[in-house]
C-alpha cells in the first residue's frame, strides 16, 4: 500500500457474520487491537478476510472492504474496535482501520 506524503487510508466498518458465530458479549472491548487473515479457500467468497482478536475469529470483513486487505499486511495497518452494540448477545462490532 503506498502512502502519499505520509497520509494513509483510514476507514470504519463493521464485522460480518456475527449472527453465525454467536460470540460472547465480553469477547471484545472498545480499543482492542485486531488482526486479519485472508481466506482464499472460502467456498462462498475467494476474497474473504477473517478478523481476529488474538487467536479467536470474531467474524469477517464486509465484501465492500475485503479487497483493501489483500493489498496490505497486518504490520502496515492498525485495526481497533471502535464501538459495540450488545443486547444480551453481540449484535455489532465496529472497527477502524488506519494505515500506519
Amino acid at each position: 500500500m503506498s502512502k502519499k506524503n505520509g497520509v494513509g487510508v483510514n476507514f470504519v466498518s463493521d464485522i460480518a457474520a456475527l449472527s453465525h458465530l454467536k460470540l460472547a458479549t465480553d469477547c471484545v472491548n472498545i480499543g482492542d487491537k485486531l488482526r486479519f487473515e485472508l481466506e482464499p479457500e472460502n467456498k462462498v467468497d475467494k476474497s474473504a478476510v477473517k478478523i481476529f482478536k488474538n487467536s479467536v475469529c470474531i467474524g469477517y470483513v464486509k465484501r465492500g472492504h475485503n479487497l483493501f486487505f489483500h493489498k496490505v499486511k497486518n504490520e502496515e495497518i492498525d485495526i481497533r474496535v471502535t464501538n459495540l452494540e450488545k443486547n444480551g448477545k453481540m449484535k455489532q462490532i465496529y472497527f477502524s482501520v488506519r494505515v500506519i
